[in-house]
């Protein structure tokens, strides 16, 4: 959910206090790359989450189109470089600590029906070899911002440690069959706990075989 208030924008969260914290130093490298960053607003607290929400300052300006995000692209491949380095999100894995660990955060494949986490990790296997990185991990249009001092890119929560064509495929970049279905089973194993139904509904996309039926 998200609220506007004043000049704030109040958005509900499942991100704990280290992962927004983790947050800092990559919007310094988006800044660094030429994109402006939200500006959270902590708690009376000190806390940047209070009660499952956040604070962050409003950004006038009219949303993009898909022309103006595809012209974002320099500005976002500067950010993937400046972010070498940058260690993991906490309790945000991305593809390659799932098929290592096979689960983080709220992911875990191991309590997915035994079908399902196979054909998950085999299509995190079959990318497992593309270039990886920092990644916003939600790029569209409406995550973009064309604010009078230049475009501002919101919206972290999806910010990870994950392989690059991720953000690199909304900007234009052309997306192969296996970086499609991989990007498929990411969001069916981060949306299988906190919003089953839709899971299931993509993890039939993943496995056409189980068509109208329950998932195997």
């Amino acid at each position: 959910m998200v609220w506007r208030c004043d000049d704030l924008v109040i958005k509900s969260t499942n991100r704990a206090e280290p992962a927004l914290r983790w947050l800092a130093p990559v919007h310094a490298r988006a800044r660094a790359a030429g994109l402006i960053m939200p500006e959270p607003v902590p708690a009376l607290s000190g806390l940047l989450v209070s009660g499952g929400w956040t604070a962050e300052r409003f950004l006038p300006g009219p949303g993009a189109s898909a022309r103006d995000l595809q012209e974002l692209a320099p500005r976002i491949v500067a950010f993937h470089r400046l972010s070498r380095g940058v260690p993991p999100r906490p309790g945000v894995p991305g593809m390659v600590a799932l098929l290592r660990e096979g689960r983080g955060g709220d992911v875990n494949l191991w309590a997915m029906p035994r079908r399902l986490a196979q054909a998950i990790l085999a299509a995190f296997l079959a990318v497992a070899s593309e270039p990886a990185g920092l990644v916003h991990g939600d790029l569209n249009p409406g995550n973009v911002i064309l604010t009078p001092n230049g475009p501002a890119l919101v919206d972290w929560d999806e910010s990870r440690a994950d392989h690059l064509f991720l953000d690199l495929s909304p900007l234009g970049a052309r997306q192969s069959v296996r970086q499609c279905r991989a990007a498929l089973a990411y969001e069916v194993a981060c949306c299988w706990r906190v919003e089953p139904e839709r899971a299931r509904r993509l993890a039939r996309r993943l496995i056409p075989s189980a068509g109208s039926g329950r998932i195997p």
